[in-house]
């Protein structure tokens, strides 16, 4: 059985103040749910972190995300309300990563190009991301929280 970090474990402090001062600049981007996290897992993305609530320990897409994570990877299993807390969201899905944000550029010449601007909420952006790729956008730009 794995220890579950409470809200006064110093490691817990450390990962608030990493999450709460993400920006445009910062060298790491946090990502979001179980299915968010195993699509930047193909896409080639190396969590360091990797945070789950308790009571999500056991959940099958979790532990098939967790058994794709690198040996490098911190896997830390919180308390459920310190993860609520952590996340960014309003309603957190049961999985946040930390990743190094992947380099970025647009095609030479696109044609079509999603640009999105303050969405809050994960669910809009995936459809609006699953949109785009049913019109064939080259790109989906996100800008602002």
């Amino acid at each position: 059985m794995r220890p579950v970090l409470g809200a006064q474990n110093p490691r817990i402090a450390e990962l608030r103040r990493l999450i709460g001062r993400r920006s445009s600049r910062s060298d790491d981007i946090v990502i979001e749910g179980p299915r968010a996290v195993g699509e930047a897992l193909d896409a080639g993305c190396q969590p360091s972190v990797v945070i789950v609530p308790e009571h999500a320990e056991d959940d099958a897409v979790v532990v098939a995300v967790e058994r794709r994570l690198p040996a490098s990877a911190e896997f830390l299993l919180v308390r459920d309300h310190v993860f609520e807390r952590l996340a960014p969201s309003t309603t957190p899905q049961p999985m946040l990563a930390i990743v190094a944000r992947p380099a970025a550029s647009l095609p030479a010449s696109p044609s079509v190009v999603l640009v999105l601007a303050g969405v809050g909420d994960p669910g809009n952006l995936g459809t609006l991301v699953r949109a785009a790729d049913a019109v064939a956008a080259d790109a989906v730009v996100v800008v602002g929280a």
